[in-house]
This record gives C-alpha cells, sequence and structure tokens, in this order.
C-alpha cells in the first residue's frame, strides 16, 4: 500500500507496516525467551534431583582433595599431623 498511494496515506501505511513488523518480532522474541527460561527450568530440576539422590545414596561422584594436598604460603606441603618446632631450639 505505501508504494502504491504517494503522500500522506503511503507514509500511514509505511508506518503500519513498521509497526506490524515491531509487534511481531517482540512476539516472537517473548515466545522464545519464555522457551528458554522453561528449558532452563527444567535443567535445573533434573540437576536438582541428581543431588538429591547424591545425597540420599551418600556417594558423591567425585573425589574431594585433602587440604594436605594443597602446597602452604611456604611450598611446601602441609602436613597437620605434626606440631611446628619452635625456631630458638
Amino acid at each position: 500500500m505505501a508504494a502504491i498511494f504517494d503522500g500522506t496515506v503511503g507514509w500511514v501505511c509505511y508506518l503500519l507496516a513498521i509497526i506490524q513488523y515491531l509487534i511481531i518480532g517482540l512476539v516472537t522474541s517473548r515466545d522464545k525467551a519464555l522457551d528458554v527460561l522453561s528449558q532452563f527450568d527444567r535443567e535445573m530440576a533434573r540437576r536438582r534431583k541428581e543431588i538429591e539422590a547424591e545425597f540420599e545414596t551418600g556417594r558423591p561422584d567425585t573425589v574431594r582433595p585433602h587440604e594436605s594436598d594443597f602446597p602452604d604460603s611456604l611450598g611446601s606441603t602441609c602436613d597437620r599431623r605434626t606440631p611446628p618446632t619452635p625456631a630458638n631450639e
């Protein structure tokens, strides 16, 4: 219609087409955003069930490192079983 009519009528039809395009884009974006959120919710529910099952069985899938596996600030490994010796002895 915008190409057929000259003047004000053509511009009005052109603006209506742009507004219609924007409305369709907004509705489509909203639907896609809702799909992404619902997919995220399903994934979080699945992960939550996995974590609950892990705590019910009491067996974690991964092994946590012991604190003695990490070096202390001086570069040696920490050994909490032996007390430190005084420096003046």
